[in-house]
């Protein structure tokens, strides 16, 4: 085999290894265009029960072609404050401002789930970053924020990760969650992605996008696959 011949070859090779990686920046998973259904519209969590721990669910349909998944359910806790006094979670929704939670001296939880309608699965594989995007969070008397990540495959497996928010956060910020730690998950069949946010007594916050990021070594493996194309080309048209 001659040296045109071999490199050929290695090129062939090396874009069959990359044959399916995407060359995308980012997946999304959810952009927030979709306004929260009933119970949980815009407004206080719940002006009729003053004390205790409150908990309302609601589930949008996402369009497909847009986002990973199709179905998102919002779950919101309140496990303290007064609602009645307006002290307590109040929140908004929209593409423009993204996730808004401003609490009255109430703590709670804002669990996102994420799946498909019927039951299918997700490939993960090539994915191996997840991105949230932070635009603020006050960190009340020096609480910190923390976001956990729980992950379910189509055997039932489950794993999760875990990202503390120990300073206050005035700008759009970034927070990647590597899901390469999670090497029992069968990536290629995910099933049920949460995403939970614990805010701390009187913490305000708001997030935006949500995405999947393709691993580093995908995406240079992929570009590099094209620039031997592109070389191999210019030599033969030489």
């Amino acid at each position: 085999m001659n040296f045109c011949g071999f490199r050929v070859w290695g090129l062939c090779a090396l874009l069959l290894m990359t044959a399916g990686v995407p060359t995308n920046a980012t997946l999304v998973v959810d952009d927030l265009s979709v306004a929260l259904p009933a119970p949980l519209t815009t407004g206080f969590f719940d002006t009729t029960v003053p004390f205790g721990e409150l908990t309302d669910s609601a589930t949008s349909t996402l369009t497909h072609a847009d986002r990973l998944f199709d179905a998102r359910e919002v779950t919101l806790t309140q496990s303290s404050g007064s609602a009645a006094t307006n002290n307590g979670l109040f929140f908004t929704i929209n593409a423009s401002q993204g996730f808004n939670i401003s609490s009255n001296g109430a703590a709670g939880t804002i669990e996102l789930t994420y799946s498909m309608a019927d039951g299918s699965t997700i490939d993960f594989l090539t994915n191996d970053i997840k991105e949230i995007t932070l635009n603020s969070f006050d960190l009340p008397f020096g609480e910190p924020l923390i976001i956990d990540i729980d992950i379910e495959d189509n055997t039932g497996a489950t794993g999760s990760v875990s990202q503390s928010i120990t300073s206050a956060v005035t700008s759009s910020l970034p927070i990647n969650f590597p899901l390469g730690t999670l090497s029992s998950l069968d990536f290629s069949e995910v099933k049920i992605l949460t995403i939970t946010f614990n805010l701390p007594d009187a913490g305000d916050l708001n997030f935006g996008d949500i995405t999947l990021i393709p691993e580093p070594g995908s995406i240079a493996l992929a570009g590099l696959a094209s620039g031997l194309l592109l070389a191999s080309r210019r030599r033969f048209r030489a």
